[in-house]
């Protein structure tokens, strides 16, 4: 009978150990997807956790989707289409439409595992003289951070001053989790007030 008792009292340790390692290991698992967001204004010249989406491997790559909306200096779905480096048909036939102008565009980016973010390389020719906040809240409408331009064109400090200059913009982008069943993310920058 003592033999019997130590025995259920071993087999309850071994169980109750084997419920906290998985407690350990869901806890563990469950926070290393997991990726910060962050709030601050595409202004913002500080690096704060979630200006960037971290990669561990760089043969991570994916088709993902961002939306760009029309603005001042990109109209119609052809001045998108260039800015973004398509044939204005690809963003037709993906619109679903056969207008081009129309205020919100879904943009197919594929997105690459680059140094320790993912993110999608894109080229801005500037035309004329101004600052990376420009570019970085105007035309890329907060995709990038301003901070982010500057690290990727250091040269140019603040302003880009030589006009005909092209700008090397990583827009960060998050990789869907196809381990849990997402096959698709939509990146969509968000202005004040609105009801879209």
């Amino acid at each position: 009978m003592l033999e019997q008792n130590a025995y259920h009292l071993n087999f309850n340790l071994y169980v109750m150990n084997f419920q906290w390692l998985l407690v350990i290991c869901i806890c563990i698992s469950s926070s290393y997807g997991q990726q910060f967001y962050d709030s601050t204004s595409c202004f913002s010249n500080i690096s704060s956790p979630g200006t960037r989406y971290t990669c561990t491997s760089l043969n991570d790559s994916c088709q993902t989707f961002l939306i760009y909306r029309a603005n001042q200096d990109f109209t119609t779905i052809s001045d998108v289409s260039y800015l973004f480096g398509f044939s204005p048909d690809v963003l037709l036939t993906l619109n679903n439409v056969t207008s081009s102008s129309q205020i919100l565009e879904i943009v197919p980016i594929q997105c690459s595992c680059l140094g320790e973010s993912f993110q999608a390389n894109v080229s801005y020719h500037a035309t004329t003289n101004t600052k990376f906040d420009d570019v970085a809240c105007g035309v890329f409408e907060g995709l990038v951070k301003s901070i982010t331009l500057l690290e990727k064109n250091i040269s140019k400090k603040t302003n880009i001053s030589d006009v005909n200059y092209d700008i090397k913009a990583g827009t960060e982008l998050l990789m869907p989790f196809f381990d849990v069943g997402l096959n698709y993310l939509v990146t969509f920058p968000f202005i004040s007030g609105d009801d879209t």
